[in-house]
């Protein structure tokens, strides 16, 4: 599977999950988070199969624990990607120093009318299967 490092292409393959996912009934759930990746699944039906595997890899930040599950937002948008001045400030409001040179993406699941975690990952690039 290819994977997405730059705003372009991260920009197209949200844009494709977007559509694919749309009102699709979805339930996402993290399935791990390591130093540096984290992975998300997203299935109609665990039991049987997993639609689809979103892996954030580089990863610098996120809110997210593993096992944290919750369901699609349905007739919107399920991934959207933050601005370059809303992951800096989010960096500055944690206390992340962050001092390589690879670009970094912000990443907000629509976790609409969960409680607990904003859904935010903060990554180098992203796989989508």
């Amino acid at each position: 599977m290819p994977e997405y490092r730059t705003a372009e292409t991260i920009i197209a393959a949200l844009e494709r999950f977007n559509k694919r996912a749309y009102n699709a009934g979805l339930r996402f759930k993290v399935e791990q988070i390591s130093k540096d990746d984290i992975d998300v699944l997203a299935s109609f039906d665990f039991a049987y199969y997993v639609n689809v595997r979103l892996q954030f890899k580089g990863l610098v930040y996120t809110d997210l624990k593993e096992n944290n599950s919750w369901p699609d937002a349905w007739n919107e948008d399920q991934l959207f990607l933050l601005q370059n001045n809303e992951v800096e400030s989010l960096l500055d409001w944690i206390g992340i120093e962050y001092g390589s040179k690879d670009k970094l993406f912000g990443l907000l699941f629509n976790i609409a009318g969960w409680y607990g975690e904003k859904g935010i990952v903060i990554c180098t690039s992203l796989v989508v299967q």
